[in-house]
This record gives C-alpha cells, sequence and structure tokens, in this order.
C-alpha cells in the first residue's frame, strides 16, 4: 500500500535467465494491464536520450557492481507521459 501510495514501484531482472517482473504499481506507472508480459528491453517506453542514460547506468550496474539511482520520464501506453 505504501508503493502505491507513494508511486514507487519495484521490478526484478533475473541476469541468469533474463526474466524480468513487474509489481503492480510499476505495471500502473507505465499504463499496462496484468496481462502486459514485461521483457528485459523497455525501450519503447522511454525517449532515446533517457534510454541511453539509463542502459548505460543499467550495465555498469551488471557488469561492475556501479549502483544507480536515476528518474525518467515514462511514455505510458496511453499516451500520457510521467517521471
Amino acid at each position: 500500500q505504501a508503493s502505491a501510495l507513494a508511486h514507487i514501484g519495484a521490478w526484478d531482472y533475473d541476469l541468469v535467465s533474463g526474466a524480468v517482473t513487474w509489481s503492480e504499481e510499476v505495471r500502473n506507472i507505465f499504463g499496462v494491464g496484468p496481462e502486459f508480459v514485461p521483457t528485459n528491453d523497455p525501450r519503447p517506453f522511454y525517449e532515446p536520450e533517457q534510454w541511453a542514460l539509463l542502459h548505460k547506468a543499467h550495465v555498469a550496474c551488471v557488469k561492475h557492481g556501479t549502483p544507480y539511482d536515476l528518474e525518467a520520464e515514462v511514455k505510458r501506453t496511453d499516451g500520457r507521459r510521467v517521471w
């Protein structure tokens, strides 16, 4: 409930299998329903410049353990944009 009130979601990415799991709040933020199957390629939800920053941070985290905390504008499936 706290995550929903704060509009904070969580997702998991399994480095071995590539499986991605989104919390209900992440689905709400992105504007997708429970039938949506997330992949490890969320590029359609971001502008190219923002995706490049997110991807660079993610790769550094996976390869070197470098933590990151970024905010990015999301392009929802209904056309709205949210931070």
